[in-house]
């Protein structure tokens, strides 16, 4: 139905429409990823029991469901300015909605998520699409490079003037080729 409402397209803040159904179009995808991850690791468990596994169906449909969020999301962001849209942001509001989509890997691989933002960071200027979009693919990273029963933390605090964001977990250290690709 999103797309029945092409008009709004036309109205005065096309950007602001198209933005707004770019960031939905991609946390669907987040989340349909974690579910594809989630059936992953079910095929895998049923594999190592030496059960037949019948989730091949469902793993085409996530990847069909995905690809087409995929391409929606960028559609939508070619017409949009690649400027920054900042607004006051609630950091911490941020960094949890971009946890939800990595917590069903996470949680099946009984991994630790740990938020923590400083009370002084908690309100900051942010294109808060953007910053949720970099984040989440922070979080699915570290959650699929964390052994299990590992912690993935995200971390928000003043430094100088500064918000400093980071995201650390308890995996391997990254390779050149992998920071390039993040």
């Amino acid at each position: 139905s999103l797309l029945e409402h092409r008009l709004l397209w036309e109205s005065t803040d096309t950007d602001a429409w198209r933005r707004s159904t770019s960031a939905i179009a991609h946390d669907l995808r987040s989340l349909l990823l974690a579910l594809e991850r989630s059936v992953e690791l079910q095929e895998d468990e049923r594999r190592r029991e030496g059960m037949g596994s019948e989730f091949s169906d469902i793993r085409h449909t996530i990847s069909t469901l995905s690809s087409f969020l995929q391409e929606l999301t960028i559609e939508l962001d070619n017409g949009v300015r690649e400027e920054l849209n900042l607004t006051s942001v609630d950091l911490e509001d941020v960094v949890e909605t971009a946890a939800m989509a990595a917590y069903p890997s996470a949680s099946e691989r009984r991994q630790k998520l740990v938020i923590d933002v400083a009370e002084e960071v908690r309100k900051v200027r942010a294109d808060s699409t953007k910053l949720k979009r970099v984040l989440t693919g922070l979080l699915h990273y570290a959650s699929g490079h964390t052994p299990s029963r590992g912690t993935v933390k995200v971390r928000a605090y003043q430094e100088h003037h500064d918000c400093v964001i980071s995201v650390c977990h308890t995996g391997n250290a990254l390779t050149r080729s992998e920071l390039r690709g993040l």
